[in-house]
């Protein structure tokens, strides 16, 4: 009984919790922001910030891919915008096809995308809008899953 009691305690004894370490706020956000950005695949627009007046030139659009593993992408996307609390996709997008071509984009690396707003078949306002890409794994198994990275960006 005694032999018992010793090895409970000992387990017992085992699993106390370890004392945490008081981190502010702050750190505890860029922490989590720094997760993020190191383990996932980032969108980058540039221009940051189109104005209405600008959104009939091309942007460049930049994946980096923080991921270790290869991923896959290609030349499609979309634009989405915020109406209601709810995101819509442009209606020119819906019916848009664009060239299968797949890119792959090696762990620590980036592709860069020239994208069109087609500011002429749609009319843009000021507002929230989001571009969206998707990409595969390469460990994903057939099927392939689609995986979606967005970039959220305001028109003024």
């Amino acid at each position: 009984m005694c032999y018992f009691l010793c090895i409970l305690f000992s387990c017992l004894g085992c699993n106390q919790p370890k004392e945490k370490i008081p981190r502010s706020e702050k750190e505890l956000s860029h922490a989590k922001a720094d997760s993020i950005r190191e383990n996932s695949v980032v969108m980058t627009l540039e221009p940051r910030e189109p104005t209405i007046g600008r959104l009939k030139e091309k942007a460049v659009l930049t994946i980096s891919n923080n991921t270790g593993e290869p991923i896959t992408t290609g030349e499609s996307y979309s634009i989405e915008y915020l109406e209601d609390g709810r995101w819509k996709m442009l209606e020119v997008f819906k019916d848009l096809s664009f060239i299968s071509i797949g890119y792959q984009i090696s762990p620590g690396n980036t592709k860069e995308f020239k994208i069109n707003f087609l500011a002429e078949q749609n009319n843009y306002r000021e507002g929230e809008y989001r571009i969206i890409k998707n990409y595969t794994k390469e460990r994903d198994t057939a099927p392939k899953t689609l995986h979606n990275v967005h970039f959220n960006f305001f028109v003024r």
